[in-house]
């Protein structure tokens, strides 16, 4: 099993990607230091799920700023690219950046982007990770289908993101044993903590045939965040299983706890919504908007049955307008 830290990558969400370079040189040096696989160090071109331009530098990659962070002796670079963004990536500027791991995300939606620019990146010298979000919309029989299509481009690494904490156990188990049967790349899950199953997510997509794990220092993401890499390091570490330096992941991460994190991570009323609904997790404040809070739970649970395809009070307010306003009976 191998490691990918997301902590300056997703953590960003959490701080608008405010990280000083000082603190973020830190980080990388430590998870090197401890051996972590792969350190994932923001997005090229911009998250797509938060398209603000107030962010800081590693929600905006440049070659540059790739180029100014440590050299790193045990761990590799990685950086993603949301499928929106992909048109507008300056190849030649990206071909400079010193990173070894490409990770291009899509949603199930916009899958068919991203072929035609994987053999690019692939001919470019990258690994190339395909991270499908909101993996929970998506039936395993389509996901057979992109296993399929992604057999034929070399891909390295497909990554499951339960992007909206939405998943149980059992059906983590039942997409990874379908999936690791006709994969001929490896496989990984990304998974949000909004039911508090972010472990036991992991664990089981582990023993169904993944062999890489997103995580973040301190859970560091949206809502509720991923599975804290050092609880993760912990647990391999606990098993005998790994050669990571648990002394220096501990050390880094009681330094995000206490000098980089603004708030612990919870979960409460919006992480639960959002989770039970099956809902992204911005979603929340849209919904308050709405609603009361007696219906709250219910209006989330009716909209995720539509897979919204962005964050929207358009869906929302499709839904109420075709219920009449009777939100208790929606």
């Amino acid at each position: 099993m191998k490691i990918i830290d997301c902590t300056l990558r997703d953590g960003g969400n959490q701080n608008n990607w405010n990280f000083s370079t000082k603190d973020a040189k830190h980080i990388v040096s430590k998870l090197d230091k401890a051996g972590i696989d792969i350190i994932e160090i923001g997005y090229i071109g911009g998250s797509g799920s938060n398209p603000t331009l107030n962010t800081g530098i590693f929600n905006h990659l440049t070659t540059s700023i790739i180029q100014n962070m440590p050299k790193l002796k045990q761990s590799k670079y990685a950086a993603m690219i949301v499928a929106s963004n992909l048109e507008e990536i300056d190849y030649k500027d990206l071909q400079k950046a010193n990173i070894e791991w490409l990770r291009i995300a899509s949603y199930p939606h916009d899958i068919e982007k991203i072929y035609k620019k994987l053999a690019k990146f692939k001919q470019m010298g990258f690994n190339i990770s395909v991270n499908i979000m909101s993996a929970s919309y998506i039936e395993v029989d389509l996901l057979r289908g992109i296993v399929g299509k992604l057999n034929q481009l070399n891909i390295d690494l497909l990554c499951i993101a339960d992007s909206f904490g939405h998943f149980l156990p059992e059906e983590v188990t039942e997409i990874f044993t379908e999936l690791s049967k006709i994969a001929r790349f490896d496989l990984g899950f990304h998974g949000h903590n909004n039911l508090g199953l972010a472990f036991a997510n992991v664990l089981a997509a582990i023993n169904a045939g993944a062999t890489f794990v997103d995580t973040s220092l301190c859970s560091m993401a949206r809502g509720a965040g991923n599975l804290a890499t050092e609880q993760l390091g912990a647990y391999v570490f606990r098993k005998g299983t790994s050669t990571i330096d648990l002394h220096e992941l501990i050390l880094i991460a009681e330094f995000v706890r206490t000098d980089v994190l603004e708030k612990e991570l919870k979960i409460g009323q919006p992480e639960l919504v959002t989770g039970i609904g099956n809902l992204h997790y911005y979603y929340y404040d849209l919904l308050q908007n709405f609603e009361n809070k007696e219906a709250l739970l219910t209006l989330a649970v009716q909209l995720g049955k539509r897979k919204p395809k962005k964050v929207s009070t358009e869906y929302i307010e499709s839904l109420l307008n075709k219920s009449g306003g009777k939100y208790e009976e929606i």
